[in-house]
């Protein structure tokens, strides 16, 4: 083994070393070589335009380099190695122009005269990857784009890794394969997507009210093959996005026609085997595009995952970039089991990849039917998408294990089945106010769900009532004065309801070129909540309880809720001066809590509430705020670097829980803030290293007891609590992420990446941290010709016993054992090597 790796690595580090003698030799040449192109773009009356966008593209079509012109319409660009190259000039309301310009060694070209015609050709750059040059186009340091190339080109674990290529984004998980992954991202666990909005070609993944969590976002949806780029942003300063979206957003868009046909097959260690396919070709008018992929894996659990997928899409489109529409159904299906989080204790009794309940695991399905539409003409741009989709889930879990029932165990089940439909329309008028580059864009966002979930009690899978053993540990009652031992019956049906829930969002955007060097983005959103719930939880009879009270949930429980919250944003960009731009921006977004919660009266009947208690309901909407300076530069020939200092309050970090139907803590605001430094670097055509580093700091506004450590003193059944600390349990801290990757060079391509998270208070006091993980991947494929591929994936290189997520909580890993307050953990898996073979047609 470690001669393999031996040999792994020197392989991907000599093409690196023998790059770097290439790249001196180059480097002297260049140096000498260094020249720049200058003009002036114009109208064709001659009239100059201030503000036009110009960028240098590559042979390959990557921007080397941009700017803006002037108020005389002038524009300067310095540092161009000799060579040929094209310039794309492009300005709202005018028909973009490509000019072929060549840099020599003996001479510098001729001043360029560039003439605009008026026309509808859509101006907007297109952005293909990291390494283009968004100086002048960006409106942020943490808006960005990852291209096909980068993706094809990096190895993964799992389908949700793709938005891994977000600078200080971490993917994990804590069950099985067909669960929702597990976000990181500026300071948040994110659950399963509580602040980080994610869109398949502008449909949204989150889901609201989830059974499960709030804002649960399901990558096993996504086909990596087939996704064209993913545009991204952080912070809540984008119009456009609403809910979930306030630490960031991602925006997957997926291939209209495939650049070839192409059919793939995987294989590897722990049952891992996968096909995928992809067909495009002419259809009338338009094109056609077809695919998908059948996918097992059983992981390195003693008791598999047994986790099968598939995954189909077919899209017909026509027209271009500038006028046409689109029409895309998608379909998936996952059925697993799962190996959930165990605490260290329970290691020597299962064994590291163990679990002490293997009948955990889940089903879903997800169909979808979605249509775009756009047009661009000379003044205005208007884009409308629709979509409708219907989502099943049924999650088994069991993550205290015997803590609340030692005879039946404490797995419980969370269903939820919806159809969603929604419509997000925009319309941009481009204008000119006194010689000043205007953009204004009116838009509106509707979505409803129609839902229903369940929270079950479980045992094998079956529903059945509990008995919980620990009824009075927590509960402030009478009768645990008088009887310590007081057993509550926990009810299978814990917590059923049937409700919709509307999002209508719109917003008023406005861009303006003030000066040469002065632009500004203001925008006005504004989002109303509203939820109808229908309790469907049987009544309860408090049998244990003198008097046997009687709990109607289906009068206490039912209600509508509504809310309205406005969200002011604003961006100010300067520059660029040296090619950099400098960025200061602030504002408010939101995301939803549970409908539930929304119109809750009394705590349904779980391990957390045992007895009848009763709840304030929680607002629908909960707002977040907050501020960013951030800088971008491309000063240095092909290195792409931007650097952020950013802040976000939230005004709670109360919320529903899915785990046991009521509401979890805490009710105090928040407070994060964090730094972060974003590096992409092409010195040639076949090569790139990146370097993200993010850290950030999350702290409660007060002292908060409910997420504080245990102490597993003083001999009772169940450890107590201390008085806690102002930290924000799991968040998350250092984030490292680098690379280098060789593409396509000779026919090779290689990738060896590191990913770090570092560790992370697991209570509000600090008593209880995680460890750091740290994984290495590697990748090495070979083209042989245009129609065959051979990869190979390298997974947790080093073989690290690490933690994909770690939590702090009370359980109970025996019928018989005590209850204990420990870490609990998810191991990530261990080194493992996937091999494909991929097969391309088609050509053209």
């Amino acid at each position: 083994m470690h001669r393999l790796l031996l040999g792994v690595l020197l392989f991907l580090i000599l093409p690196v070393a023998l790059m770097a003698q290439e790249g001196a030799v180059r480097g002297q040449s260049d140096k000498a070589s260094l020249s720049q192109l200058s003009g002036t773009v114009a109208d064709t009356s001659g009239a100059v335009i201030p503000g036009a966008t110009v960028q240098v593209r590559g042979a390959n079509g990557t921007v080397q380099r941009g700017t803006q012109s002037d108020k005389n319409g002038s524009f300067v660009i310095s540092g161009l190695p000799a060579g040929n190259y094209r310039l794309v000039v492009s300005n709202p309301g005018f028909e973009s122009k490509e000019v072929p310009v060549t840099i020599s060694t003996t001479e510098a070209p001729d001043p360029l005269r560039i003439s605009l015609a008026v026309g509808s050709e859509m101006t907007t750059i297109n952005v293909q990857g990291r390494e283009d040059d968004l100086v002048g186009v960006a409106g942020s340091a943490t808006q960005g784009t990852v291209g096909a190339r980068e993706l094809e080109d990096r190895p993964v674990l799992r389908s949700g890794e793709v938005l891994e290529t977000l600078p200080g984004l971490i993917i994990t998980q804590h069950a099985g394969g067909g669960k929702a992954n597990q976000y990181y991202l500026r300071g948040f666990n994110l659950d399963h997507g509580t602040d980080f909005a994610n869109f398949l070609d502008g449909m949204p993944l989150n889901l609201t009210s989830h059974a499960h969590g709030e804002g649960y976002s399901d990558m096993n949806v996504v086909i990596p093959e087939f996704v064209q780029r993913v545009n991204f942003e952080k912070g809540p300063y984008y119009s456009d996005v609403g809910d979930f979206g306030a630490a960031g957003s991602a925006h997957m868009e997926f291939f209209k026609t495939l650049p070839l046909n192409f059919v793939k097959v995987e294989g590897g260690q722990n049952g891992y085997g996968r096909l995928v396919f992809g067909l495009s070709h002419k259809l009338g008018a338009g094109n056609l595009l077809y695919g998908g992929d059948a996918y097992h894996d059983d992981g390195p659990w003693i008791h598999s995952d047994n986790y099968f997928k598939y995954n189909g899409l077919v899209t017909y489109s026509q027209g271009a970039a500038d006028n046409g529409f689109s029409i895309t159904t998608r379909a998936y299906r996952g059925t697993w089991h799962s190996s959930d989080q165990l605490p260290v204790d329970a290691f020597p009794l299962v064994g590291y990849f163990g679990t002490l309940d293997p009948t955990d695991g889940g089903h879903s399905q997800r169909y979808s039917l979605q249509g775009e539409w756009h047009r661009q003409g000379a003044n205005s741009e208007t884009k409308i998408t629709a979509y409708g989709f219907y989502y099943d889930l049924n999650l088994f879990s069991n993550f205290t294990y015997f803590l609340i029932d030692p005879a039946r165990g404490d797995q419980f089940e969370q269903q939820d089945r919806r159809w969603v439909a929604g419509v997000d329309a925009h319309h941009t008028i481009f204008r000119r106010w006194f010689d000043r580059r205007v953009e204004n864009t009116f838009g509106l966002q509707v979505r409803n769900d129609w839902v229903h979930n369940g929270l079950f009690r479980t045992e094998d899978r079956v529903r059945t009532d509990k008995n919980d053993i620990n009824a009075c540990n927590d509960q402030p009652i009478p009768e645990c004065d008088t009887n310590p031992n007081l057993i509550a019956v926990l009810p299978a049906a814990t917590d059923l309801n049937k409700f919709t829930e509307t999002l209508v969002g719109f917003y008023t955007e406005n861009k303006v070129q003030w000066a040469e060097k002065v632009r500004s983005v203001l925008a006005m959103r504004g989002d109303v909540g509203h939820a109808d719930v229908t309790s469907l939880t049987p009544s309860y009879v408090a049998t244990e309880l003198p008097g046997a009270p009687v709990v109607n949930f289906a009068q206490l429980n039912s209600g509508s809720a509504t809310k309205f919250l406005p969200e002011p944003k604003l961006s100010l960009i300067f520059g660029p001066w040296a090619n950099t731009e400098f960025y200061l921006q602030g504002g408010f977004s939101y995301h939803t809590n549970d409908a539930r919660g929304a119109t809750q009266k009394v705590n349904p009947i779980s391990p957390d509430n045992p007895f009848p208690t009763a709840a304030t309901p929680i607002s629908l909407l909960v707002q977040l705020k907050g501020g960013e300076f951030g800088v971008r530069t491309a000063v240095v020939p092909h290195l792409q670097s931007t650097l952020s200092l950013w802040y976000l309050r939230s005004a709670s970090e109360l919320q529903q829980s899915g785990d046991t139907g009521g509401t979890s803590p805490s009710q105090q605001s928040s407070n994060r803030y964090g730094i972060e430094w974003a590096n992409y670097y092409t010195p040639t055509e076949h090569w790139a290293l990146d370097l993200d580093i993010a850290d950030s700091r999350a702290q409660f506004t007060q002292i908060d007891p409910d997420d504080a450590a245990f102490a597993n003193v003083g001999g009772g059944q169940y450890p107590v609590q201390g008085p806690g600390g102002k930290l924000v349990p799991e968040a998350v801290n250092v984030v490292i992420s680098s690379g280098i990757t060789m593409h396509d060079y000779k026919g090779f391509t290689s990738s060896l990446r590191l990913r770090y998270f570092g560790p992370r208070d697991l209570t509000s006091d600090g008593i209880n941290r995680s460890n750091a993980t740290l994984l290495m991947n590697a990748g090495i494929g070979y083209r042989f010709n245009k129609a065959w591929r051979i990869n190979a994936d390298l997974l947790n290189l080093l073989n690290r016993r690490n933690d994909d997520i770690t939590y702090a909580y009370v359980s109970r890993i025996t019928p018989t054992a005590p209850a204990t307050f420990s870490n609990v953990s998810h191991p990530a898996e261990p080194f493992q090597v996937r091999i494909s073979v991929e097969r391309t047609f088609g050509f053209r």
